[in-house]
């Protein structure tokens, strides 16, 4: 495995490891709260801190912001901004479904890199034929695995969308 290669790698598992971020709530009183978004009320939220053995009720005017892993703003200065009536009954679904779009996303922006890195690689002019082979297997390799995580990608956001 070429050099390069391996720093793809590297970059994949960086990337690959963004996505696994979880929801952060501050309260009032400046500490933070890495876990869980469970569910709300018109009153409070259900928070599951990290750490934690089960999700806490707090009041929303004692929070001054809860944003979602997905980078949505749910709770502002104490008042709910983004609210769905039907955001806690359907966590888990909504859960599975941010991870498989997250999932789906990286591999195909993982694949496009891929074949852009491909597209950028070339071979000295006077190369023996047995480089020649290599890098040919090389670019053949490569290009086989963006479009496993090209397909893989689509596949994730297809049934996403059932």
């Amino acid at each position: 495995m070429s050099v390069k290669m391996r720093q793809l790698l590297i970059t994949v598992f960086l990337v690959l490891s963004i996505g696994f971020s979880q929801d952060v709530l501050i309260t009032q009183g400046g500490t933070k709260y890495e876990g869980e978004f469970v569910n709300s009320t018109d009153i409070s939220i259900s928070f599951k801190a990290e750490g934690m053995a089960s999700a806490q009720s707090i009041p929303i005017e004692k929070i001054v912001s809860l944003v979602l892993k997905d980078g949505t703003i749910f709770i502002e200065d104490g008042t709910i901004v983004i609210r769905d009536r039907s955001y806690g009954s359907k966590k888990q679904t909504l859960n599975q479904s941010n991870i498989l779009q997250s999932f789906g996303g990286v591999s195909i922006g993982l694949a496009g890199i891929i074949l852009l890195y491909n597209n950028d690689r070339s071979i000295d002019s006077d190369a023996t034929i047995e480089e020649e082979e290599s890098f040919s297997e090389e670019i053949k390799s490569s290009n086989d695995l963006a479009y496993i995580l090209l397909t893989v990608g689509g596949f994730l956001i297809a049934i996403d969308r059932q």
